[in-house]
């Protein structure tokens, strides 16, 4: 009788305690999901844009609704994709000089800046940059994009729905992958990351292109995407290739996979049938793969040419024939970079001659 009543107890304790760990188990379970889910609709409130009918909300026009609409082939577009956390335009002497020299060497083009969390222009007072730029070029648009209204009817509509973007680890960065695709399947024209200098009419280029990239000075293993050109029925129904990619191989913990990875993907199983190594406009209906001097003469991995003044003349000799040049600025924006007469760097002797607006109001540094 005593055993079988210390067997029943230890029963019991065995099921509360295996109750408990259930329970447990459960409510992190419960949590976890509460905490992902509250993630999620932190970071898509960053993308929404007031109701329309709100009328103490001020903000620059939408791109669907804008007096001024892109031209097919005749538009420049640049993104930015971070949270806008005061909610008006904040513009770095960087992008500022970008969107001058798109705008400079373009004339007969519009340059569309586009916003995808919801800004206004800042009623205390405007950047000495945003200023320059308004006040000189009347080719240059600063819109918002609605992205929950731009996707509808377009083949990533579902993708954008799911919220399987605001998963990613690399949110701005997956974010500007899509959007610029999106936009460029929209409008068709050129697509210009924000730390680029433009330094030629665009009019040169073919209708749809992009550029291989070098790593450490010479293996081209990948594409890059921070200068992109897709237009006509050509272009469009690439950018139907990389959607379809993007939808099904979309990772939100990998840093390129959307990006170059995605361009190189598309365009040596479904657009050349080849290696980048033999990639020509013949072999990818008429879309053009530069090399690297096009937009990238100078590699990621030597970015700080372009703020030793020691490589000034070995960066302006790389790039004389480049249309863009891409500074990756990411490695480098946190440093000021002192003007000199003397010893000029060569993003300093880059931006004096191809953004001179922005050049002249940025003081002792840019």
């Amino acid at each position: 009788m005593h055993f079988s009543k210390l067997f029943s107890l230890r029963v019991y304790y065995l099921t509360l305690t295996i109750g408990i760990l259930v329970l447990y188990t459960l409510s992190v379970t419960l949590y976890k999901t509460y905490k992902y889910k509250q993630m999620i609709l932190k970071r898509k409130a960053c993308y929404q844009f007031p109701n329309k009918d709100d009328a103490n909300v001020d903000i620059l026009d939408d791109i669907l609704n804008a007096k001024v609409k892109p031209v097919e082939g005749r538009s420049i577009f640049f993104l930015m994709t971070s949270c806008s956390k005061k909610g008006v335009i904040h513009l770095t002497k960087s992008q500022a000089c970008a969107i001058e020299s798109a705008a400079f060497h373009n004339p007969n083009r519009n340059v569309f800046v586009l916003f995808a969390s919801p800004v206004n222009t800042p009623t205390y007072s405007q950047s000495k940059h945003l200023a320059v730029l308004r006040s000189n070029f009347t080719n240059i648009y600063f819109l918002n994009m609605n992205l929950e209204t731009l996707v509808v009817g377009t083949a990533v509509e579902d993708f954008y729905q799911s919220d399987k973007l605001f998963t990613s680890k690399f949110l701005v960065e997956h974010m500007s992958d899509f959007v610029r695709l999106l936009v460029l399947s929209k409008y068709g024209g050129i697509y210009l990351d924000t730390d680029c200098i433009v330094q030629k009419n665009l009019d040169e280029l073919p209708a749809n292109f992009l550029a291989k990239e070098a790593h450490h000075g010479y293996t081209i293993n990948s594409v890059n995407g921070a200068v992109l050109g897709f237009q006509d029925s050509v272009g469009h129904e690439i950018l139907q290739f990389c959607f379809e990619d993007m939808m099904e191989n979309f990772n939100p913990t990998v840093w390129n996979q959307n990006g170059p990875a995605l361009l190189t993907r598309v365009l040596e199983s479904k657009v050349c049938h080849t290696s980048l190594a033999e990639m020509t406009p013949e072999k990818c209906r008429g879309f053009e793969v530069f090399p690297p001097e096009e937009f990238y003469a100078v590699n990621w991995d030597n970015w700080q040419y372009f703020i030793n003044p020691q490589f000034t003349n070995t960066v302006l000799q790389k790039t004389a024939r480049s249309s863009v040049i891409h500074l990756w600025n990411h490695t480098w924006r946190n440093k000021a970079i002192k003007k000199s007469v003397s010893e000029k760097t060569a993003y300093e002797a880059l931006a004096e001659k191809n953004c001179p607006k922005v050049y002249e109001v940025s003081g002792d540094h840019l």
